[in-house]
């Protein structure tokens, strides 16, 4: 499946001079997806010099510039989150500073995002600042995150026309830096060469940074071969997943979202397949009763179609697992691991 931006937090933006802010996702995001910290700060050295959230996870430096006057910029980045928490917030800390700063959260990342390219530029006065052309990408799917930071008396930024994204801009105030952070998933990326462009209000001396982000590899495995035969022993290669609310007793997923499987395929194993007599290339298979591979039951009020369950609105994505990261319960009957749709 294709990168998604998920949800972006509201921005916090500090109007009295302090160590470290915070931003809080809305929603907690799930076990398997990434977040993009930003921050801009009215500093000679660093917007922030740590981030870390509310599940345990420390962020790395993807890009940070300064003007070496009064701004600064930092994009974070944590590669996949192994838990979440309720609420989930991120913090940047560091100097005494006035900080603006966002967290965006992306799914269907595969193993885990690492950083593909970036660039950064210190514009003079200028009334046009750039950021790229990146160097080509290596991807088939990035992740282009781009922001710019000035501090200076009614600066403010034009935005870059679509597909960019705003996510926040700050227009200046005497306590608080002035800036844009912009986002986009770029498709058919391979070889393209990223680059974003904000028009200011006046010259102004800025700092801009831009990163690429890709996946480091995909989040499922090879799965196992072609069609299942009833009476046949198969060695199944699971994929890595991430847990949602199982409890081992059934195989049913109903309308609540309560996930109901059996116990966990190891990361590669020979199984014994049983029943599979009407089975298509979408059936969901996983392990029943008698520890073999047999059709599962879709619950009420669910659909399957295009190799997705699908639940009503105000739902994700989400592979199913017992909340083993090395193994996977469901798979297809052709090979691949099942995604459903999981309330919100």
């Amino acid at each position: 499946m294709a990168i998604t931006r998920v949800q972006a937090t509201p921005a916090t933006v500090t109007t009295v001079l302090a160590t470290s802010c915070t931003v809080t996702f809305a929603t907690p995001p799930a076990v398997g997806d990434a977040v993009i910290a930003v921050v801009l700060g009215n500093s000679n050295t660093a917007a922030s010099t740590s981030c870390t959230d509310s599940a345990g996870h420390t962020y790395t430096v993807a890009k940070a510039m300064t003007t070496g006057g009064t701004a600064a910029v930092t994009i974070y980045y944590v590669p996949v989150l192994t838990a979440t928490a309720t609420p989930f917030t991120v913090t940047f800390t560091g100097a005494n500073l006035f900080r603006v700063a966002i967290a965006i959260a992306y799914r269907c990342v595969g193993a885990g995002l690492t950083v593909d390219a970036t660039a950064g530029t210190v514009g003079v006065a200028l009334t046009s600042h750039s950021a790229g052309p990146l160097a080509p990408a290596t991807a088939a799917e990035v992740i282009l995150v781009g922001a710019i930071v000035a501090v200076g008396s009614s600066f403010y930024t034009a935005s870059p026309a679509p597909p960019w994204l705003q996510e926040h801009e700050e227009p200046f105030t005497v306590r608080s830096p002035a800036g844009e952070i912009n986002s986009q998933v770029v498709t058919a990326a391979l070889g393209t060469t990223g680059a974003i462009t904000w028009a200011v209000s006046a010259n102004y001396t800025a700092a801009t940074a831009l990163v690429a982000f890709k996946s480091t590899g995909p989040a499922v495995g090879p799965g196992i071969r072609g069609a299942l035969v009833a009476g046949e022993a198969t060695t199944v290669t699971a994929s890595r997943a991430v847990a949602f609310g199982l409890d081992g007793a059934t195989h049913i997923h109903d309308v609540s979202g309560v996930l109901q499987v059996y116990g966990a395929l190891a990361v590669s194993e020979t199984v014994q397949v049983g029943d599979v007599s009407g089975v298509t290339a979408t059936t969901l298979i996983g392990r029943g009763p008698g520890e073999v591979l047999e059709a599962v039951t879709v619950g009420d009020g669910l659909t399957l179609t295009g190799n997705v369950l699908a639940l009503p609105p105000g739902t994700y994505d989400a592979p199913l697992s017992d909340g083993d990261l090395a193994a996977a319960d469901l798979i297809f009957a052709d090979g691949n691991v099942i995604i459903v749709q999981v309330p919100t």
